[in-house]
């Protein structure tokens, strides 16, 4: 539905503690940490290993899968180690 309205000329604004959200929906994310603005501006830029890591405060590695008809997924998993 959230893609759909966009696709229409609808703004949405959504929050979300699921980093995937963005790779699926979003053209720009802001990442917040303790009230502050930590990072803003495209899924793929803001959404890294690094940001997401010290955000969660645990080892986190974004990964591309295949996703079927030549397309590939981006997905964040955390790392047990």
């Amino acid at each position: 539905m959230i893609d759909k309205m966009a696709k229409q000329g609808y703004s949405i604004i959504m929050t979300s503690h699921f980093p995937n959200h963005a790779f699926l929906l979003c053209n720009q994310v802001m990442i917040m940490k303790q009230g502050k603005i930590v990072a803003l501006g495209s899924p793929d830029a803001v959404i890294t290993d690094t940001i997401l890591s010290d955000l969660y405060m645990t080892k986190v590695k974004v990964v591309e899968i295949d996703a079927g008809d030549s397309k590939t997924l981006k997905v964040c998993l955390p790392l047990l180690v």
